[in-house]
């Protein structure tokens, strides 16, 4: 990572006392910001007279602070899961992901942080979905969804959904989908299922290509 250089411009217009107190204050405002919340500076109250000394401080400590921010060192190098063809980054990894036996015939998916959902998601992973109704329509759940509490994967319905809240308990389903267009009217009751929201957001279409972990 190169230098980072940060550089504030100032016009000084002609102000009274107050009003450079109050200008006082945003820039010691903006100063906490940028070195998070670290510049002491002292407040104006009202109807006080401009002091140099306070200024002198403020400006000060918002100088140190960006000195500070300035020579802090790089951030930490990351894991991250990446597909070997293209190198394209899916994200940072977040561990594996146990799934039942026999679930697409693994036992586990390897987890990256989405870049969108802030959210883990499971690559390559697209499992059965059940639905509450016939024709693959009304609610859906997941059979399986393993140990993450937020798990997004890509659903053969063309989007990537995510659990919405905690497994349900013998779930009366009408229709499963465990292909893209392969609706079948299958009714049985689940044992524990997860309940599902769309993301709107498109599958990551990396099928069986070989992925590795990579620090970036």
């Amino acid at each position: 990572m190169g230098d980072r250089d940060l550089v504030i411009q100032l016009r000084l217009p002609r102000l009274g006392a107050r009003s450079w107190g109050r200008a006082a204050l945003a820039l010691a405002f903006v100063g906490g910001a940028i070195a998070w919340g670290n510049v002491a500076w002292t407040p104006f109250n009202p109807g006080e007279k401009l002091s140099a000394a306070k200024m002198n401080a403020d400006f000060t400590a918002m100088a140190n602070a960006i000195e500070a921010l300035q020579n802090a060192p790089p951030a930490a190098p990351q894991p991250h899961l990446v597909v070997v063809n293209g190198n394209v980054d899916l994200g940072v990894f977040l561990g594996s992901n146990p799934i039942s036996a026999g679930n697409m015939g693994r036992t586990s998916w390897w987890v990256a942080e989405h870049p969108s959902l802030k959210a883990p998601y499971a690559v390559q992973y697209a499992p059965y979905l059940a639905f509450d109704a016939p024709n693959c329509t009304g609610n859906v759940y997941a059979f399986d969804p393993g140990s993450f509490a937020n798990l997004a994967f890509n659903t053969p319905l063309g989007t990537i959904y995510q659990v919405n809240g905690p497994a349900v308990n013998n779930v009366f389903y009408q229709s499963v989908m465990v292909q893209a267009n392969q609706c079948s009217n299958q009714q049985a009751g689940g044992v524990w299922m997860a309940p599902l929201k769309n993301t709107q957001l498109p599958n990551i279409a990396v099928g069986n290509q070989p992925i590795s972990i990579q620090s970036i």
